[in-house]
């Protein structure tokens, strides 16, 4: 493998437009239907198995951009006090619209209470908080927080083989474990919350060893690699529960990353200067309002229309998803946003 180094100027568009899919890529990772009854469960996963090259690829491309901003155990604390405050506001702000759900949907809502607050009083909240796919920032602070802790020259070295490492194990006690060892449990392994490391450590030190990324032919190769890797898991291991399909793969970690080394060599001209990964960071925060809230606009005409279902499911989000994309752009050049939500 051949390896050169990418200027910035040249990396940025790729890079962007590809934030911009893997957001949503995300987005129908948590509202495609999956249920058990589905009429179309290989497309089902397909779709969301592939789609989990998303959270790799935001791993790899922010320990990618992060890695000169680590050099000390300081700037990871000063990164994670930032990131901190913004997950408490964020936390706080669905804390606020799960209880406003709880209130309108629970027949007798002061005689109970609301499921958000038994979650927040588990181990899960260290890992998740209110809202779950927040997982994901609880992790990066993680993973920065650990780099910065350790030598620059020490890092990849401990860090890519713990990574490895911790993964293979999540691998053969999750979607592997039909050839898991016979002294490693053969209950799955949730890897939400609990599971932080094994999803995100590895993705994350591949970013870090990206001062030096491969070549344009030998990143587009892998993503052929990890796709066609990706696509054999999903069609061939059974699903983890209830016909849900699995978490992760070993294939979505080769997608992501080498997806993210590709972008760094792509500069499409028709692209120009817009900033299309802005929209990347609303579209995760708030999906679990915003495009829930579209994804029902949507679906009631359709299921006048169809009936309620998979067929009215798939035709609103993928009509709310374009839209939620371009109103997420605009709320990210806002004023409001920048200053005060992110």
């Amino acid at each position: 493998m051949s390896e050169q180094r990418i200027q910035a100027p040249q990396r940025r568009q790729g890079v962007e437009i590809l934030r911009l899919v893997a957001a949503c890529g995300v987005v129908l990772i948590h509202f495609w239907p999956r249920a058990l009854s589905s009429p179309h469960p290989t497309i089902d996963a397909l779709v969301i198995g592939t789609s989990r090259f998303a959270v790799p690829f935001f791993f790899t491309a922010s320990a990618y951009f992060l890695r000169h901003r680590l050099d000390s155990l300081a700037d990871g604390w000063r990164f994670a006090s930032k990131w901190i405050r913004i997950l408490l506001l964020w936390h706080g702000i669905h804390a606020i619209w799960f209880t406003i759900l709880y209130l309108a949907r629970t027949p007798d809502p002061f005689h109970h209470t609301p499921p958000w607050l038994m979650h927040l009083a588990s181990w899960d909240a260290l890992f998740e908080g209110v809202a779950w796919p927040l997982w994901y920032l609880h992790s990066l602070v993680l993973c920065a927080l650990l780099t910065s802790a350790i030598p620059p020259r020490w890092r990849i070295p401990l860090l890519l083989p713990a990574g490895m490492a911790l993964y293979a194990m999540a691998l053969l006690w999750e979607p592997w474990r039909q050839v898991a060892p016979t002294w490693m449990p053969h209950t799955p392994l949730f890897i939400n919350p609990r599971g932080f490391l094994f999803t995100a450590l590895l993705p994350f030190s591949l970013g870090l060893n990206a001062s030096r990324v491969p070549n344009a032919n030998f990143a587009r190769g892998m993503i052929l690699v990890g796709l066609l890797i990706q696509t054999t898991e999903i069609l061939h291991l059974a699903p983890a529960r209830q016909g849900q399909p699995h978490e992760f793969f070993l294939g979505s970690v080769i997608l992501g990353a080498s997806l993210f080394w590709s972008g760094l060599h792509w500069n499409p001209r028709w692209a120009g200067e817009i900033a299309w990964g802005a929209a990347s960071l609303p579209m995760y925060l708030i999906q679990l309002i915003g495009f829930s809230i579209l994804f029902r606009i949507f679906g009631w005409p359709l299921a006048q229309a169809f009936g309620t279902g998979w067929t009215s499911d798939v035709g609103a989000i993928c009509l709310a998803l374009p839209v939620y994309a371009i109103l997420c752009h605009f709320l990210a050049s806002t004023k409001a946003w920048n200053r005060h939500l992110c």
